[in-house]
């Protein structure tokens, strides 16, 4: 779960129609929309004054077009009607001017000020922070740590979930046990350093593996020399990072409750590329003495995406193929056929478990909610289950959970389709 579309706290409109421009609370956003229909011949951007920069991004499509160090000067390549570009700022800055060259010889202008943010906290409450913190985490056991970005709950002997409550998509990572070494199943979203807190819960040598290599699930990896992944260009590819560009926007304004890290630097805020050991393959067993882990292949939800299973204490670590909420399955990277036959496999091992621990929201959850997830999947691959419009995606509302596609997304059964 790592998209979102970016809200705004407010809008200024130029009376030229031309400029539509929104910010967050905290990091300086601007958005510079085309809406006449024509394209923008140039945009430039001055800061003044501060030592923080400025980073300009083509939102349709993700990548950076124009960046610069403290009171630069910025040149935007033309943008196409419709296509806007979305501008952040560090909290140093007071303010920010925005021209557009309407025509040749002609020029708008709109200075925007921000009063200083520096904790990342929105004016307004964003509605997920507001259910915050959720009522299930009374009954879990809560283990101090040193660092107060994360909360660490003891689910069972030797399990702990390390929770990041203060970022909308609320990542859990787990630290796994043995008598003789560990697992780290995921390492979060590298807004602060888990390794302090991993080696706070234990001594033993650690091995990191993630449930999948999304962002928000591999940001501390470069942390770890032990580091396991699956053979595939998907998981190569993704070990070289993701640069600012791609997840700018993560750590502030209404995507964070809460003061960020003292040390954190938004507007640099990236994932660090991370090398593997060697590859896992499905079916491998971990062994860390006294507890073994089965690695299960579940793909679907991306091409690498892996659950473990402790059978002898009947745990199922899940990862991001289930997790109560709005399970994401709209990626470019998802393939719905194959997530459905991964829940179909996962479901089958319903009666031999006794709880779920999921990578996102809660770390409890009851196996039945693997059927109640075939059986949500199965309706909507028949085209008998009701969906709403929510931010320009499906979503299939059910009992704990629910399934966010692309509007046009085929769900229906490929015949042709094999297991990966």
């Amino acid at each position: 779960m790592w998209t979102r579309a970016v809200c705004a706290a407010f809008a200024f409109f130029l009376t030229s129609a031309l400029l539509a421009v929104s910010l967050y609370f905290g990091s300086l956003e601007g958005m510079v929309k085309s809406e006449n229909g024509s394209a923008l011949k140039g945009v430039r951007v001055i800061a003044t004054p501060g030592p923080g920069s400025i980073q300009c991004n083509e939102a349709s499509k993700g990548s950076q077009i124009a960046s610069s160090g403290a009171n630069g000067r910025y040149k935007f390549v033309a943008l196409k009607p419709g296509n806007y570009a979305v501008c952040y700022a560090a909290p140093e800055y007071a303010s920010v001017r925005m021209y557009t060259q309407v025509k040749e010889g002609v020029t708008n202008v709109l200075t925007v000020t921000m009063k200083e943010q520096q904790t990342g906290q929105p004016s307004d409450k964003a509605e997920w922070c507001k259910k915050l913190p959720r009522p299930e985490y009374k009954r879990l056991e809560k283990v101090e740590v040193p660092d107060a970005w994360f909360e660490v709950y003891r689910i069972r002997p030797g399990v702990f979930a390390i929770y990041e409550p203060h970022q909308f998509q609320e990542v859990i990572s787990y630290l796994i046990a043995g008598k003789t070494s560990a697992v780290l199943f995921d390492t979060g979203m590298g807004i602060s350093r888990i390794s302090p807190v991993v080696q706070h819960l234990t001594a033993l040598p650690v091995t990191v593996l993630n449930s999948h290599t999304h962002p928000d699930h591999v940001g501390g990896n470069f942390e770890f020399a032990s580091i396991l992944g699956v053979d595939s260009k998907y998981t190569q590819k993704n070990t070289g990072g993701y640069s600012s560009a791609e997840v700018q926007g993560w750590a502030s304004g209404s995507n964070v409750c809460g003061p960020l890290p003292k040390d954190f630097e938004g507007t640099k805020y990236h994932i660090r590329p991370f090398a593997l050991s060697r590859f896992v393959h499905g079916g491998e067993i971990l062994d860390l003495g006294e507890r073994e882990l089965e690695v299960i292949f579940t793909p679907g939800h991306t091409p690498d995406s892996l659950c473990l299973l402790d059978r002898s204490n009947r745990l199922l670590f899940t990862g991001d193929t289930f997790y109560p909420g709005p399970i994401y399955l709209f990626s470019p990277e998802t393939d719905f056929d194959a997530y459905a036959k991964s829940v179909t496999r996962l479901a089958a091992l319903e009666q031999q478990l006794d709880l779920l621990l999921p990578a996102h929201n809660l770390p409890v959850a009851s196996p039945a909610m693997l059927s109640a997830l075939l059986d949500a999947l199965r309706k909507i691959q028949k085209g008998g289950a009701h969906f709403s419009i929510r931010e320009g995606l499906r979503e299939y509302s059910f009992e704990g959970f629910s399934i966010l596609l692309k509007s046009h997304q085929d769900t229906k059964t490929q015949s042709g389709h094999e297991d990966r």
